[in-house]
């Protein structure tokens, strides 16, 4: 036996047992409505946090790191033919 009570779930093999709210009846009386819960998902929940406070330290703090170790190089210019070696006719034309 257990008290359901407002802010106070009961706990049972994984299911939660809560107090969502009450019905005023026609003969004077109140009625409980009681809310039935079942979140097998929890460790997802706790994994997908860990994995978020992972990427913000990557972020903050090793990305700048990373920067400062290995500097971004220039790439060399890329030309672009006149003409393609299919057609012969100028690239601008192709459109």
């Amino acid at each position: 036996e257990h008290d359901v009570i407002l802010n106070d779930p009961f706990a049972y093999k994984g299911y939660r047992i809560s107090q969502s709210s009450w019905i005023d009846l026609e003969d004077g009386k109140q009625a409980t409505v009681l809310g039935v819960s079942y979140d097998p998902g929890i460790p997802y929940l706790y994994a997908g946090g860990i994995l978020l406070v992972v990427a913000m330290f990557g972020i903050f703090f090793a990305k700048p790191w990373l920067k400062k170790k290995y500097p971004l190089v220039p790439r060399p210019q890329v030309i672009v033919p006149e003409t393609t070696k299919l057609s012969g006719k100028p690239a601008e034309d192709l459109s």
